[in-house]
């Protein structure tokens, strides 16, 4: 739900001159003068459902599309004025529809419409992003607002890359997975999933080396460091090389390090990597355990939200009669400590549906559970711990870290 903000700018002059002073920095960049910027935006055109009329600007690109958006921001959430946020909007996205942010201005002018209960034309904005941006986090969204549309399968990102993952965690089958993941890179370059797929990529292809000595995953690594050099998978990726040191948090060295304080060496780093890696695969020798009846609560931790961190957390289990989770061990950690502990905590509070097991004596068995995990949408959360005085995660919020 799209929450209003107060204008920190309450003289009528401050607002006019932040204006002025935001449209001269656009002129700079354009070569262009703030009257015709002015004119541009009181005459931005109607919402539509073809991209047929739409006309890109390659002057200054990047840098224009960006200050748009920005000033289109600086209407919505600082100034208070909707109308003039949507004429920015729209037009950055008539302007530049190959823009990285004009998924963005579609999806704010398509709430300022809901806002003013203009269903159709928010609407009709909906199915733009979800027509010619299918792969995009606002497409995602668009679909929970229309019912029955759904995104292409081809052109579902997080399907096809959650698919890549499946391929490898659930099926063995890391060949199939490094394809998929080279088709998410290839065909979607511009999205978030493109850098997580060339490290998944690089760590599949280091974790199935046939030869010592084979380079494949260290030119693997190192292609991400060269193509997504500002990410926190290049980052990774040069650990991976050995180029940079880990930077570990207190908690970490405590494990990393033997009784004796000592840090572990190579050899020993090198068998407590092994040993993660065939607890991984013996994961896949599990049967899948059955439906779930009642679900544990998984509250996503509050600081971790803005990481926008998903993935799966997988446990070994044993089940009583009635689908009671009896004993547990965890095989498939999901990299952040304290998303494996809240991950146990749901698995404890889940039971099973116990009505499909054939055979009783597979209550003496162990099972593959994976517990799939995304952050809540920042807005809903929000929503929750200041509106919703019964929402699991005011509490938490209110507990604290």
């Amino acid at each position: 739900m799209a929450s209003e903000r107060d204008s920190s700018l309450e003289n009528p002059d401050e607002i006019d001159l932040a204006i002025t002073n935001f449209q001269k920095s656009m002129a700079k960049i354009n070569n262009d003068n703030p009257d015709t910027i002015s004119e541009k935006s009181d005459t931005a055109s109607q919402v539509s459902d073809s991209p047929d009329s739409l006309v890109q600007d390659t002057i200054s690109f990047e840098e224009d599309s960006e200050i748009r958006f920005l000033l289109a921001e600086l209407y919505h959430h600082d100034l208070n004025r909707p109308d003039s946020a949507l004429n920015e909007y729209l037009l950055l996205a008539e302007t530049y529809p190959e823009s990285k942010y004009t998924p963005k201005a579609l999806l704010a002018s398509a709430i300022i419409y809901e806002d003013k209960n203009d269903r159709d034309n928010a609407r009709k904005l909906y199915l733009r992003i979800i027509n010619f941006y299918p792969s995009t986090e606002q497409a995602r969204y668009a679909v929970t607002k229309i019912k029955g549309a759904r995104i292409p399968p081809d052109k579902d990102i997080e399907l096809i890359y959650h698919q890549a993952e499946d391929m490898y965690f659930l099926y063995n089958n890391p060949d199939s997975a490094i394809r998929l993941f080279d088709y998410i890179e290839k065909e979607f370059s511009q999205s978030e999933f493109a850098v997580k797929s060339a490290f998944s990529k690089a760590w599949i292809t280091s974790l199935t080396l046939e030869e010592d000595g084979d380079s494949s995953a260290y030119h693997a690594f190192a292609a991400v460091v060269d193509k997504y050099p500002e990410t926190e998978y290049a980052e990774d990726a040069k650990i991976k090389m050995g180029l940079v040191k880990k930077k570990s948090s207190k908690k970490n060295q405590a494990r990393e390090e033997q009784d004796d304080g000592k840090p572990l060496s190579p050899q020993e780093d090198s068998l407590r990597r092994a040993l993660a890696d065939s607890l991984r695969r013996l994961a896949n020798t599990l049967p899948r355990a059955p439906a779930v009846k009642d679900t544990g609560e998984f509250l996503y931790p509050e600081h971790l939200i803005g990481s926008k961190r998903r993935g799966t957390v997988t446990f070994k289990i044993r089940l009583d009669l009635f689908g009671n989770v009896v004993e547990y061990e965890l095989l498939g950690p999901s990299g952040d400590d304290q998303i494996d502990s809240v991950a146990t905590k749901a698995l404890i509070n889940t039971t099973f549906d116990m009505s499909d097991l054939a055979d009783l004596s597979m209550l003496d068995e162990f099972f593959r559970y994976d517990l799939r995990f995304v952050p809540p949408d920042y807005d809903d959360f929000l929503e929750d711990i200041y509106y919703d005085p019964n929402s699991p995660y005011r509490q938490q919020h209110e507990q604290g870290p």
